[in-house]
């Protein structure tokens, strides 16, 4: 049987002393409610709470709360205005199929998605732009607006059942990068890890840092911090490596 690999983890471990986490927003999904008003419903319409984790107040003007199916790319678009305080909720009101179940309390903002009842996705954007994203698992993880994803219907499951997934499922849902054979696991590690060797080592070392310390900084903070470090990356001699092997198609060689 196949053993599960996530090679970004352990090639982590190989080369660093401490695990890399990318950066998050204070605000997170807290609560999903889809199949709101079917018959037995336990409220009459769907909805998506958000909850402030963080210290302090946050905006939320220009913020969406997009919806699609679990498989789906087509992303429906809630707007969201106000603010959220430090350790508060917000609820996000969406459809509803018929009026079965209680009402909900006073939104803070209502939107028309009717949400599947067992199974989807909820982002949680910095932007208006309705995402693309969503075909298959990490394909929603480059978007810089994203501030939170949450699927849901295999986790219910998971908790529900505490069925063992093997790691061709595993895969598939999304819980590892990439799948190879227990013969190949330090072989397929030893690779990526001799690859990162090979790499500008200066980069390498600043993205470690920014990933931790991006876990801690809001949105317009780390925008800023990537601006002042690749800005002193760009004097080193290791980005005229890369610019002057891009030009002349050969292979770079850092320091």
């Amino acid at each position: 049987m196949s053993r599960a690999l996530l090679l970004a983890f352990l090639t982590a471990l190989l080369l660093f002393p401490t695990a890399a986490r990318s950066g998050t927003s204070d605000v997170v999904v807290s609560q999903i409610y889809g199949g709101g008003g079917n018959a037995g419903a336990t409220f009459r319409n769907d909805y998506v709470e958000l909850f402030n984790g963080g210290s302090g107040t946050v905006d939320l003007s220009g913020w969406t709360v997009q919806y699609a199916t679990a498989a789906g790319t087509t992303w429906q678009a809630t707007a969201l205005s106000g603010t959220i305080a430090a350790g508060h909720y917000y609820l996000v009101q969406l459809a509803s199929n018929a009026d079965v179940g209680a009402v909900l309390p006073p939104p803070d903002a209502t939107g028309t998605s009717n949400l599947g009842g067992t199974s989807g996705k909820i982002a949680l954007v910095r932007g208006a732009t309705a995402l693309t994203c969503g075909a298959s698992a990490g394909s929603c993880s480059g978007d810089p607006l994203l501030a939170d994803l949450v699927g849901y219907g295999n986790a219910t499951e998971m908790l529900l059942t505490g069925d063992f997934v093997d790691a061709k499922r595993a895969y598939e849902i999304g819980l590892y990068n990439r799948v190879v054979t227990q013969a190949q696991v330090l072989p397929e590690a030893r690779a990526v890890a001799e690859q990162l060797a090979r790499g500008p080592s200066a980069a390498l070392g600043v993205t470690k840092q920014a990933l931790e310390a991006e876990a801690a900084l809001d949105f317009e903070a780390a925008l800023a911090y990537e601006a002042e470090v690749q800005a002193r990356l760009m004097q080193g001699s290791n980005f005229r490596e890369a610019h002057e092997a891009f030009r002349a198609k050969r292979d770079p060689k850092f320091i």
